[in-house]
């Protein structure tokens, strides 16, 4: 998140008011362009009208232009555009994300509702991303604002869906008289298998979990962990039964037959860039979107939103606007989020991630007392596993396919986040600096001031690569960066293979369909083709498991010795190996 410029409130009003600029002027050029502007007054233009043949002999190009015609075609744009501006006005003083929700629960023209509500919430977070791509393609030496245009597309259809899936878990559409799902049996799975992008990653999986379990999810990085978490949510393909054999129920109920608005009282999901998934403006509006959707009079939700704000610590959030939260701060509110409708099955996609230690340490603790107080069923995929290792927990294990459960998992059955592999030590003296503080210190605003101070000499990796990454594939990236570079051909590809080793097929691949550890890769190689000074890179270590994060220390040590090199990061354990020098932080 770019910190320093964030969502106004009077946004909507802003744009509606360059639209309805917009619109005059394009009703002026109608004019003039056919039939002419023609009129009293001051003659500007006395050209005879061009009239087309054929087909076209109905359509006159130009002509007379006068004062007065132009008068009168402004007079004939400006109650449109008057119009236009109301309504941004309105969008600006009245919060019409929450106003929809409120309207959804009447369950009257849902689909339209959900239209309105998918675009009204996917405007401010347009514009955060138009705004955040802008500043990054600049730094990564794009110039103007095209480049921009076929990331921001592909990024609002994703927004959309993501957004559309959001609501629907939790409880938007879901009918008044759908039936209790059974408490006693939160989740069961008999010879599971399931495929993703035609591949098979589970294969005839047997487990079940029971109240009050709290279960460690962990496997490697692309092993499979968050697309089973999405199957037992009811998002792997909502269900579909084409990639997906054997038995998977949740509360006694079919999982691909239970809709997911059905089971959004029972099932709580969090899962990664929660920032994608916020319905509402404000923090408050938020946390009790679920609750507004399950019909909760406002009494009681007020109760349920103390626990949850006590609960998390959050009070100081919630008049804030969803766009302004930093990483950590996201990750706490789409908790609170989960939490508050009390489910009794919680599933967490990597919550710990951008987490500093303080508020790591307090979610681990409130997720124990949560499964021994209140029976909640819990399943974590998390890297960082050291944070969890003290809890008695189960541990489900993915590898090449197969689900290896362990009851009670002890502390040697958890390997470390930061383990460096055998011959790898951390360095003596290590030239990397890291930045580190408590969530919300701003350490990223820290970063791209630096970056933006000097743009040719400071290079920066940001937080969200989507961002980052302006072609559709692997090899067009590298060909794009030698171009801005200014460098030789072949020098972005070169970079790449220096750091990772890639198949050939890998350079015709989406670079979004990259592992963790790839587009990392990418974006560094990108960021050093044009020989920059200094190398910036924020939270490398998101969706990296104890050997990426290992290989990602190798890596960056062998960078440090021709760049500078700057991590900002919330792993202590990735901070450690790589025995950087710190910096702290303060908010």
């Amino acid at each position: 998140m770019i910190a320093s410029r964030t969502h106004s409130r009077w946004a909507p009003a802003r744009s509606a008011a360059w639209f309805a600029l917009g619109f005059i002027v394009l009703r002026l050029v109608y004019r003039v362009l056919f039939l002419g502007a023609n009129g009293s007054g001051l003659v500007l233009y006395s050209g005879r009208p061009l009239h087309l043949d054929g087909p076209f002999r109905f359509i006159s190009i130009l002509g007379p232009v006068t004062t007065g015609g132009l008068w009168n075609a402004l007079l004939d744009a400006l109650p449109f555009a008057a119009g236009i501006l109301v309504i941004g006005v309105l969008v600006s003083l009245v919060d019409v994300r929450n106003a929809l929700a409120r309207v959804a629960t009447w369950h009257l023209g849902r689909g339209v509702l959900t239209a309105l509500a998918i675009g009204v919430s996917t405007y401010p977070s347009l514009v955060t991303t138009w705004r955040s791509m802008r500043q990054v393609h600049r730094l990564r030496r794009e110039r103007g604002w095209l480049s921009v245009l076929g990331p921001l597309f592909e990024r609002t259809l994703e927004r959309s869906s993501t957004l559309a899936i959001s609501m629907e878990a939790r409880g938007f559409g879901r009918s008044a008289h759908e039936p209790e799902l059974d408490c006693s049996a939160p989740l069961d799975f008999s010879d599971l298998s399931l495929a993703h992008s035609d591949r098979w990653f589970l294969r005839e999986a047997t487990a079940s979990a029971r109240l009050g379990e709290l279960i460690l999810l962990t496997g490697s990085t692309g092993s499979g962990k968050s697309t089973l978490l999405r199957a037992i949510a009811g998002l792997h393909t909502h269900g579909s039964r084409e990639q997906a054999t054997g038995s998977l129920s949740i509360g006694g109920a079919d999982r691909f037959t239970t809709s997911v608005a059905t089971s959004s009282a029972f099932v709580s999901f969090v899962g990664q860039n929660v920032r994608d998934s916020f319905v509402a403006a404000t923090v408050r509006d938020e946390l009790a979107f679920a609750l507004r959707m399950q019909g909760m009079p406002a009494p009681a939700i007020e109760v349920r939103l103390r626990e949850v704000v006590q609960a998390l610590r959050l009070d100081e959030l919630l008049t804030r606007r969803v766009e302004e939260l930093s990483a950590g701060e996201s990750v706490l509110v789409a908790l609170g989020a989960a939490l508050v409708t009390r489910p009794t099955l919680l599933l967490l996609d990597e919550p710990l991630a951008d987490l500093d230690a303080n508020q790591a340490t307090h979610v681990v603790t409130l997720l124990e007392r949560l499964a021994h107080t209140t029976l909640m069923t819990i399943v974590v995929a998390e890297h960082r596993t050291r944070a969890l290792s003290q809890l008695g927990s189960t541990r489900w294990h993915l590898a090449d396919g197969r689900l290896v459960a362990a009851e009670a998992c002890a502390e040697a059955c958890v390997k470390p986040s930061a383990e460096a592999p055998v011959g790898q030590p951390a360095r003596a003296e290590s030239t990397i600096s890291a930045l580190v503080g408590p969530n919300g210190s701003g350490k990223t605003t820290k970063l791209f001031k630096m970056a933006l101070s000097d743009p040719a000499g400071i290079a920066l990796v940001p937080e969200s690569l989507g961002d980052f990454f302006v072609r559709d594939t692997v090899a067009a990236e590298c060909s794009r960066s030698d171009h801005t570079a200014r460098a030789a051909i072949g020098t972005t590809l070169k970079l790449v293979r220096q750091l990772i080793p890639l198949d050939n097929a890998v350079f015709s691949t989406h670079p979004r369909d990259l592992s963790a550890g790839q587009q990392l890769a990418l974006a560094i190689a990108i960021a050093l083709a044009a020989e920059p000074e200094q190398l910036l890179i924020d939270e490398p270590t998101r969706g990296l498991d104890a050997t990426a994060r290992a290989n990602l220390v190798e890596m960056l040590n062998r960078v440090s010795e021709y760049v500078s090199v700057t991590v900002a990061s919330h792993d202590a354990g990735f901070i450690e190996l790589m025995n950087a020098r710190a910096q702290a932080v303060n908010a």
